[in-house]
């Protein structure tokens, strides 16, 4: 099946479009009207509006397949292996914290986990019902902000390992120093240390993001119809 956009990519470009649109619109009124440091303040915005754009298109494909996939009514052989791992994880990882700080005992342990069975054996046992509805969240939660350790974890999370050394292959670019130069920038101005932002800083800012959740869109739609099929990819 040939690649189409997910919904959370088709809500991400017009946010862009719209970026860029506001971008333009204030290039073009006259310094006689709005100063140098006035669009200067804007062009700064639209760079950190950016960074937040990211976030928000991987937590809502995430969010987005993950619905789809439990109102479907699907099977947990359609759910990601790391996804589940992960959920199994954050479903034991106190058990072990107590038993390694002699909080609980070997027997309490045990019983615990015992008790926990039914819960655990979802994750890993492929014929069980997906109905975990906190699972996404579990994904992305801790993740949000888009730098290059962050989305290499989530797309690890979701079994695309090295994400950043797939897209360098196919392009022969190095996304991630791009990437957190651009961050960088967003870093600074956050922090009132940037030096000035032009029309064409935020143009090819915007430019090379919308690249990057392109590549990033594409490689999840082939790794959904591996692991699920595309009738569950979430356009």
């Amino acid at each position: 099946m040939s690649y189409s956009k997910s919904n959370a990519r088709i809500v991400y470009d017009g946010f862009s479009g719209q970026l860029l649109s506001l971008a333009k619109s204030t290039n073009a009124i006259p310094a006689a009207i709005l100063t140098y440091n006035h669009k200067d303040l804007i062009y700064k915005s639209l760079v950190v509006l950016l960074c937040s754009s990211i976030e928000e298109y991987y937590k809502t494909f995430i969010e987005d397949w993950f619905y789809k996939l439990r109102s479907s009514g699907v099977n947990m052989n359609k759910i990601p292996v790391n996804a589940r791992m992960l959920g199994f994880l954050h479903n034991t990882e106190h058990h072990y914290k107590n038993f390694l700080y002699d909080r609980d005992s070997e027997k309490d342990i045990i019983e615990k986990l015992v008790k926990n069975k039914s819960v655990l054996k979802k994750y890993v046992d492929d014929t069980e019902p997906f109905d975990m509805s906190w699972l996404a969240k579990n994904i992305w939660s801790n993740k949000k902000y888009p730098s290059t350790k962050n989305i290499t974890t989530l797309y690890n999370r979701l079994g695309i390992s090295n994400i950043f050394g797939v897209l360098s292959l196919l392009k022969h670019k190095d996304y991630k120093v791009q990437l957190d130069s651009f961050l960088s920038v967003r870093e600074s101005i956050a922090h009132a240390g940037a030096g000035a932002v032009t029309f064409d800083d935020v143009k090819a800012h915007i430019e090379f993001i919308n690249e990057l959740i392109y590549l990033l869109d594409k490689e999840l739609f082939k790794h959904c119809c591996r692991v699920a099929g595309s009738a569950y990819w979430p356009k």
